[in-house]
C-alpha cells in the first residue's frame, strides 16, 4: 500500500537535531503519525580505518532510501529535499572522526525534520518507510541503557559526568572545590565551611574538632565532600537520573554522608580512576547499572 503523497515545502528549513537516548524522546517520537516517516538503523565502526566505511554505509542507505521514497510515488525533487538534512552529518567530519557510539539511528519526516541518537549497543542495519516510525530497536536499547551521572573522585579533584548516548560527557560545575590535597584548615577555608552549616537536618552534618593523623584527615575529606555535595545538589536540583560515585574505596561513606542528591545508588566504582579513559569509565559505569534492576 502506498503511504506517500507530495509535500509542496521544498523551500522548507533543513533541521538536524542531536537528541539524548531516554524514554521521554522515545515517547515523543512514538507520537509520530505522518507519513512518509523514515527510518534508519546501522551499525557503526570504530576502529582505525574502518571508520570510513560508516560514513560510506549511510551514503548508500540514503541512495536505498530515495529509491524505495521514489518507487512509492514521491516525486523526485520530494526524495531529494527530504533526505537533504542528512547531508549535514554527512559532512560533519569531526563527528565521523570522534564518535565512540556503537551505532547509529535517524528518524525523518516531513517538513525536513531529522532526529539522529548515537547508541551504546550496535544495531541491525534496516531501512523503513511507513506512516510513523520504527522504534522497536530503539525501544530495546532504552531497556538495557538509561542515562546517569557519575561522579568520578580521587585526591587530584572530583568532576561530574553525564553518562547519555552511550559516551561521558564532563558538566560544568559551579562551586566544586579543587582536589582534596589543596585543602588546609585556614580562616578562609573555615569561613565557607560556616556557609554551608544551614542543612536540612540529617544531610550535611558539619564535623567539629581536632585531631591529627588519619582521623583529621577524616575530617577534611567530609568537609571536602559536603562543600562538594551542595555544589552537585544545585546542579542537579530537579534531576531523576542516577548518580553513581566511582572513587577509592574509603572515600565512599564519607561522600554518602555528605551528599543531599536523593537518587546516589548503592553501588559504586570502587578503586582510581584518574588514567582511566572515559570510554572504558562508561562501560564500566553502565554495566553496574544494569545490575541494580
Amino acid at each position: 500500500m502506498k503511504v506517500l503523497i507530495s509535500f509542496p515545502w521544498y523551500h522548507a528549513k533543513n533541521i538536524t537535531m542531536k537528541q539524548s537516548l531516554n524514554i521521554e524522546n522515545l515517547r515523543e517520537l512514538s507520537k509520530e503519525s505522518v507519513a512518509p516517516a523514515i527510518s534508519i538503523y546501522m551499525p557503526l565502526k570504530i576502529s582505525g580505518k574502518s571508520r570510513g566505511e560508516n560514513k560510506i554505509r549511510l551514503e548508500n542507505l540514503l541512495k536505498i532510501a530515495r529509491t524505495k521514497l521514489i518507487g512509492e510515488g514521491a516525486e523526485s525533487n520530494f526524495a531529494e529535499q527530504m533526505l537533504a538534512p542528512v547531508s549535514e552529518l554527512l559532512d560533519n567530519g569531526i563527528f565521523w572522526r570522534r564518535t565512540t557510539a556503537a551505532g547509529l539511528a535517524l528518524f525523518i519526516t516531513p517538513p525536513q525534520i531529522h532526529r539522529y541518537f548515537e547508541l551504546p549497543d550496535p544495531v541491525e542495519e534496516s531501512l523503513r518507510i511507513g506512516t510513523g516510525f520504527h522504534l522497536d530497536p530503539l525501544r530495546e536499547i532504552v531497556g538495557k541503557n538509561r542515562d546517569f551521572y557519575l561522579l568520578v573522585s580521587s585526591k587530584k579533584g572530583i568532576a561530574l559526568y553525564r553518562g547519555a548516548n552511550g559516551k561521558l560527557e564532563k558538566q560544568n560545575v559551579s562551586g566544586l572545590p579543587d582536589g582534596i590535597k589543596s585543602l588546609v584548615p585556614d580562616k578562609k577555608f573555615e569561613k565557607k565551611l560556616e556557609s554551608h552549616g544551614s542543612a536540612p537536618a540529617g544531610k550535611m552534618e558539619i564535623i567539629h574538632g581536632q585531631g591529627r593523623g588519619k582521623e583529621t584527615d577524616k575530617i577534611l575529606v567530609l568537609k571536602y565532600f559536603q562543600i562538594a555535595g551542595t555544589a552537585l545538589g544545585k546542579f542537579l536540583a530537579k534531576r531523576k537520573e542516577p548518580l553513581m560515585f566511582a572513587g577509592t574505596e574509603n572515600l565512599y561513606p564519607l561522600y554518602r554522608k555528605a551528599n543531599i542528591y536523593p537518587h546516589l545508588t548503592e553501588k559504586r566504582m570502587a578503586g582510581n580512576f584518574d588514567d582511566i579513559p572515559l570510554p572504558e569509565l562508561y562501560k564500566k559505569a553502565i554495566n553496574l547499572l544494569k545490575t541494580t534492576g
